[in-house]
């Protein structure tokens, strides 16, 4: 582990740096609770799993920061992160912890059973996101989704939200594919630990196949300061020093302003 100044800088001097980039078009709605995922259009095609078959993520899986296991008593970190982008941008880095297909066209309480790997000690931080891995036909509105899950406190039965929330509805763009929006959570939870089921509401994303539910643990979200071309660099302490465990499956999404080049690079380090 990593514990003083001293294990910090001989962790950075062993570590190894994990470059990454993206063509991040205009995500519809920008601004508004959408995110281009890294997952399914970044340099990396990322892995989509199989109906009826959840799947716990790691270094391994299709589509992850290609990153070794650590070795025997020791965790990942990120030690370093630098961050360019064309255009105006929010970038979201996160460790995928799990992730499961959803039937598109069910409007009944369907199965998720999406758990969190050995490597998630705690579900803080923790959240679930709906993710669109095939184009979708133009302007199809996300109708209401509720899920069923476990807070992060251990208290089954929590509902959240996903696509239509009050008064404004997600449109999907066939031309965007890698839409990727965050659930709501009930009010006064900290983190989603599992997810028991997911109910679609009406037939509108029949058509759309390819949608996946993943949780993932939020490891830092930032943007370069509105200013097109700028960047950010943030070091150990800014990323507040989070042990990833042995095989972490780093991904990121991207909210941009319009159609964007992202280039990035991970100082990872362990101990």
């Amino acid at each position: 582990m990593i514990t003083n100044r001293d294990t910090l800088i001989a962790a950075m001097a062993g570590g190894i740096t994990v470059p990454f980039a993206q063509y991040a078009p205009n995500a519809p709605g920008s601004g508004s609770g959408y995110a281009t995922s890294g997952w399914v259009l970044g340099g990396r095609k990322g892995d989509t799993p199989e109906l009826g078959n959840p799947v716990h993520c790691t270094n391994t899986t299709p589509g992850a920061l290609p990153i070794p296991a650590a070795t025997t008593g020791n965790s990942w970190y990120v030690g370093a992160l630098s961050w360019h982008a064309s255009n105006t941008n929010a970038f979201h880095l996160y460790d995928r912890l799990a992730h499961a297909r959803v039937d598109s066209t069910l409007t009944t309480a369907q199965s998720i059973g999406l758990t969190r790997p050995a490597r998630s000690t705690t579900a803080h931080g923790v959240y679930a996101w709906l993710e669109v891995h095939n184009p979708a036909p133009t302007g199809v509105s996300v109708p209401a989704i509720t899920v069923s899950y476990t807070n992060s406190d251990g208290v089954a039965g929590r509902t959240g939200l996903l696509g239509a929330q009050g008064t404004f509805t997600y449109n999907l763009n066939a031309n965007n594919p890698g839409f990727s929006v965050p659930m709501t959570m009930q009010g006064g939870d900290r983190g989603v630990a599992s997810v028991q089921t997911l109910t679609i509401s009406t037939t509108a994303l029949a058509t759309t196949p390819g949608l996946v539910l993943y949780l993932a643990r939020t490891l830092s979200t930032f943007n370069n300061g509105l200013q097109s071309g700028f960047g950010v660099q943030l070091g150990f302490y800014d990323l507040g020093g989070i042990a990833l465990g042995t095989n972490p499956c780093l991904s990121f999404n991207a909210n941009a302003s319009s159609t964007s080049i992202m280039h990035a690079s991970a100082r990872m380090i362990q101990g």
